[in-house]
């Protein structure tokens, strides 16, 4: 492990220059696409209340109003709100009830494992987004795609 951070060049500080102008396009591309699904009147709830997604939500400002719930499979965190935030923790169940337009992977470092149990638990009718690195659709509802 350490030897791969060496390598990286994550322990020498030219790694770190630019990085707030990484930070601040990374959440305005967040911004944007959540900005054009509530123009869009679409309905948004986000996957996974991690650490990660209570900064980003809270860099998003007034953006973030737009998203109803996150959904968690943690117990502890469920009927909770994400800090900083008035967006409630939900269970898994209640997003899949809900069936939202679309859904945020907030813990974009499980989407492997997030993906394919939301797509296969909403049948395809949700539009499914990556965060980050960069913003990325990552699913496409049915509809769209000209199948089912």
């Amino acid at each position: 492990f350490v030897l791969a951070e060496l390598e990286s060049g994550k322990t020498q500080s030219d790694y770190y220059s630019g990085l707030q102008v990484r930070v601040d396009t990374a959440v305005a591309d967040v911004r944007q696409l959540i900005d054009r699904l509530d123009r869009n009147r679409s309905s948004v709830m986000g996957y996974g209340a991690s650490a990660k997604a209570t900064v980003l939500l809270n860099l998003l400002g007034d953006s973030a109003r737009s998203i109803s719930a996150v959904a968690d499979l943690n117990i502890e965190k469920q009927g909770c709100l994400l800090p900083g935030t008035e967006i409630p923790v939900v269970s898994p169940d209640v997003l899949i009830d809900q069936r939202p337009d679309a859904v945020l992977v907030l813990a974009w470092n499980f989407l492997s494992t997030i993906a394919p149990y939301l797509d296969d638990r909403l049948h395809g009718d949700a539009a499914l987004f990556r965060l980050m690195p960069v913003v990325e659709q990552i699913a496409r509802p049915v509809a769209q795609t000209g199948q089912g």
